[in-house]
């Protein structure tokens, strides 16, 4: 896979991210960052994060990524209010519910896009 690509969420909101080498230079600064393995047209997301430092998070668990989940391509998207991150990461979790995210983690991100129930008059 080579250059963007868009990711869609839960909500319906469609995200794009931009391919990044896993030996070259990541994007500075804060934002959200994919593990993907390409399976024919739709790629599948193997893993899903976001971080402060995008240059030093996004190669954390590229090894086990490629090793365990057969993992292709890194994209990343650069987000620097967090609850934009937070809430864009739990879409895609929700949606993608990426084999190395923690169930926990998933759970919880389907929690917080549940809306609350209305209250009884």
């Amino acid at each position: 896979m080579n250059g963007s690509r868009d990711f869609r969420g839960k909500s319906g909101a469609v995200y794009r991210y931009q391919r990044v080498e896993p030996q070259g230079a990541a994007p500075l600064g804060a934002g959200n960052y994919l593990y993907v393995r390409a399976e024919k047209a739709t790629p599948v997301i193997v893993f899903a994060g976001e971080c402060e430092r995008l240059s030093e998070a996004i190669g954390s668990g590229w090894r086990d990524a490629v090793d365990k989940h057969g993992a292709t391509d890194i994209f990343a998207r650069k987000t620097v209010a967090y609850r934009t991150r937070l809430g864009e990461l739990q879409d895609l979790l929700v949606e993608h519910a990426p084999v190395m995210n923690r169930a926990e983690e998933i759970s919880a991100a389907q929690e917080a896009l549940t809306p609350p129930p209305e209250p009884d008059d």
